[in-house]
């Protein structure tokens, strides 16, 4: 014959029992809200980048047009010669950056146009232009400018 026994509360079992439960619950708990943590810090920093670039963006279309003509014409050599001109009354630094699409060649200037003047870009300061290479011109108080060389 089996005899059942009772057995007796043991409080100690019991406590051991709950912090256990409690010990798992609580890591599942912490690991579930520092992944939404990190979740929300890379959406952060993801919102924070874009708000940046539309600043920039902004910042530039906010600044007026470079006050600069181009012009082209044909040189001694092969090839176009840019001339920038200016109708400011003060010098007017620029960057100007040409490249060539087809070539990968690309060379940068650094320039000052005098009051109410011009500079010229050709084979003598080193590139000649042709048809579909790029121009950028660059002065921080202004927006960029970029052109397309055209067929002569």
């Amino acid at each position: 014959m089996l005899i059942a026994h009772k057995e007796e509360a043991n409080p100690w079992r019991a406590l051991a029992l709950c912090l256990t439960l409690a010990t798992a619950v609580t890591g599942w708990w912490g690991h579930s809200q520092s992944s939404e943590l990190d979740a929300a810090r890379r959406e952060l920093d993801a919102t924070s980048a874009e708000l940046a670039m539309a600043k920039q963006q902004l910042q530039q279309a906010m600044k007026s047009e470079l006050p600069v003509s181009l012009t082209y014409s044909s040189g001694p050599h092969a090839g176009m010669v840019a001339i920038l001109k200016s109708d400011l009354p003060q010098p007017l630094e620029l960057i100007a950056v040409c490249s060539n699409v087809r070539t990968g060649q690309r060379k940068r200037f650094n320039l000052v146009i005098p009051p109410h003047g011009e500079v010229a870009i050709g084979h003598d300061e080193g590139w000649s232009f042709m048809p579909g290479q790029r121009i950028v011109l660059a002065n921080t108080g202004f927006r960029k400018a970029e052109y397309v060389v055209p067929e002569r």
